[in-house]
């Protein structure tokens, strides 16, 4: 199994070069056990094709 390290560098916003479809993005999630409730949030910039960001918040609900 190869293992990958997350480092500063990788966290930080990277410069598009020739990259004509680069998206900048960020993830975050969460679970509530009790309520049987959870979601998770994208939060993206593509560069430099779009100079606006988009979100994505998703909440599920257990029925």
């Amino acid at each position: 199994m190869t293992e990958y390290y997350i480092t500063k560098r990788d966290e930080a916003a990277h410069a598009p070069g020739n990259d004509t479809n680069l998206n900048e993005s960020a993830y975050t999630n969460g679970f509530d056990p009790l309520s049987w409730m959870g979601g998770w949030m994208c939060l993206g910039n593509r560069v430099p094709t779009c100079a606006d960001p988009a979100v994505v918040f998703i909440v599920e609900l257990d029925q």
